[in-house]
């Protein structure tokens, strides 16, 4: 199904043309000018396909499960997220981002945490670090601390939702809709069990 769009005022075309003839690509002008008419500048944009952002955790700490801790009844988890942008040349507006976190066991996948980050804009092949301190609700500790205390680890996931949009300096595209999550695993000192970064995956 198509959808309709109202049609591109005579001021952009005659922007992108002028840009067209600086950058020796008049060539593709007129198939521009009839995609601007038609799908309001979204598919000049998209003329070559963005990449998605790509998000990892970065650091994953939990102080109830650090058996060497003093707060054993700590509710908090603290995390770090990176988002690199790699395209070479479209930078991506954010918005508010939500994150949920989540407990795993056998018989139960249960919400213990939540939280929104501020939106941000990011420039082309930049790398933007987000640190979050998470209190949480409904943790099974007793679970987590057994499983910790055995050898094993305790499963934890992290999802994220958000909407975001690319820009190539002269438009910005339509709304995309992004939904991404990673299980991780926690050791007896609470902290995440692999050294590396754990890349958030679309779901």
């Amino acid at each position: 199904m198509f959808r309709a769009y109202e049609p591109v005022s005579e001021d952009i075309v005659l922007e992108w043309q002028s840009f067209t003839e600086l950058n020796n690509c008049s060539e593709v002008l007129p198939f521009m000018q009839e995609q601007l008419f038609t799908s309001g500048g979204e598919l000049a944009l998209l003329m070559y396909s963005p990449l998605r952002p790509r998000c990892s955790l970065e650091k994953f700490y939990i102080l109830a499960l650090n058996k060497a801790s003093n707060h054993p009844n700590s509710t908090a988890i603290a995390l770090e997220l990176s988002f690199w942008n790699r395209n070479n040349e479209k930078s991506i507006y954010y918005d508010n981002l939500n994150m949920t976190l989540y407990y795993h066991s056998k018989s139960l996948t249960s919400p213990i945490g939540n939280t929104s980050i501020p939106r941000f804009y990011q420039q082309h092949s930049h790398t933007k670090h987000h640190i979050e301190m998470i209190q949480t609700s409904g943790v099974p500790w007793k679970d987590a601390k057994m499983k910790v205390s055995n050898g094993s680890a305790a499963v934890f996931r992290v999802y994220l939702t958000m909407n975001i949009r690319y820009s190539n300096g002269i438009w910005k595209s339509r709304r995309h809709e992004l939904s991404l999550g990673v299980n991780v695993t926690v050791n007896d000192q609470g902290m995440k069990s692999v050294n590396s970064s754990l890349r958030l995956l679309a779901v």
